[in-house]
């Protein structure tokens, strides 16, 4: 672009470097504005921190759940956090949480067996603790699938908070309970095991009572491990739910071998029972008809439905046991 000056000499001006700074310009400021501009999904919390060139980066508010469409201020962004209830779930090929897988550890008799437990629990909603818990963690990246995310960056951002810091409290509490109990309180095949003949049977009675002690004992410990941990009262532990104990792949197919034993020697104890009963059955038979050999050709016509003896030409004689 050419223009004059004073004197009346013809000057030139570069246009794009103008352009190009209005431009830069719209963009940070209607970028900032569409960034802050937002509606909560439901189920979730937000917590807004200035972004501003020359704003600190401290927490500015928080974006509470239902609130609607809401401006929250130029250039701030906004930590998406889930607040419904979630469940955590420990169990070989879990779909529902990944990577939290079947989880082992001995009992007290030493039987290494495997765990599926199932944990609820909710983030503590509480304007204070929300904040320090972002403070705390929303600033840091866990490591999931390779990659590192931030706890608000969607589900691998969550999962990746959870495998670092919820799943290693889980297995430590899990560890110190289970080892209080022998295998056979906790799984009755136990008692099938060689390694485990000197322990009592026990009913499913009693091991439901034992599931339940440790559920309880587990809701317990795991709220105080989980608080000291991160250092604050961040989650809520709802409920446990101890959903089985599984015996090792090698004890199993021990266990299973021993039933069908057991099954095979019940089943041969049932024949010769039938048999016992079939030949006294057979004796007193005998007995009888010896001591009254009418009933006994009596019996012989009815089972057989032929109660008319053969006389050759003469015909026959119905002995009159037809019915």
């Amino acid at each position: 672009m050419k223009y004059r000056d004073s004197y009346g000499k013809e000057k030139t001006i570069a246009v794009w470097p103008i352009a190009a700074a209005v431009i830069i310009l719209f963009a940070i400021l209607f970028g900032g504005c569409a960034a802050t501009l937002s509606k909560p999904e439901a189920g979730y919390i937000g917590v807004v921190r200035n972004g501003g060139p020359f704003d600190s980066k401290n927490i500015r508010s928080i974006a509470e759940p239902y609130s609607g469409l809401k401006y929250y201020g130029q250039f701030s962004s906004i930590h998406w956090y889930p607040i419904s209830q979630r469940n955590y779930i420990i169990a070989a090929n879990s779909s529902d949480t990944p990577g939290a897988d079947e989880f082992k550890t001995p009992t007290k008799d030493s039987v290494n067996v495997g765990i599926d437990a199932q944990v609820y629990f909710k983030l503590n909603k509480n304007v204070e603790s929300l904040k320090s818990f972002d403070n705390n963690y929303g600033t840091r990246t866990n490591l999931w699938g390779g990659k590192r995310y931030y706890p608000y960056q969607g589900d691998d951002g969550w999962n990746a908070l959870l495998a670092a810091y919820l799943k290693p409290v889980i297995h430590n509490a899990l560890r110190e309970e289970v080892a209080q109990f022998n295998c056979a309180e906790l799984n009755a095949q136990c008692a099938l095991l060689k390694t485990s003949g000197n322990i009592k049977t026990t009913s499913s009675d009693v091991t439901n009572v034992n599931f339940n002690k440790i559920q309880d004992a587990l809701k317990k410990s795991l709220q105080g491990d989980l608080n000291n941990t991160l250092g604050g009262d961040y989650f809520e532990i709802q409920k446990v739910n101890l959903i089985g104990i599984k015996l090792p792949d090698e004890s199993q197919s021990a266990v299973d071998e021993a039933n069908a034993a057991k099954a095979q020697v019940s089943t041969e104890k049932q024949k010769a029972l039938q048999a016992k009963y079939k030949a006294q059955a057979t004796q007193a038979q005998a007995k009888a008809n010896k001591a009254n050999p009418w009933n006994g050709l009596r019996d012989v016509c009815v089972a057989s439905k032929n109660c008319i003896i053969n006389m050759g030409s003469g015909g026959g004689l119905n002995l009159g046991f037809n019915k």
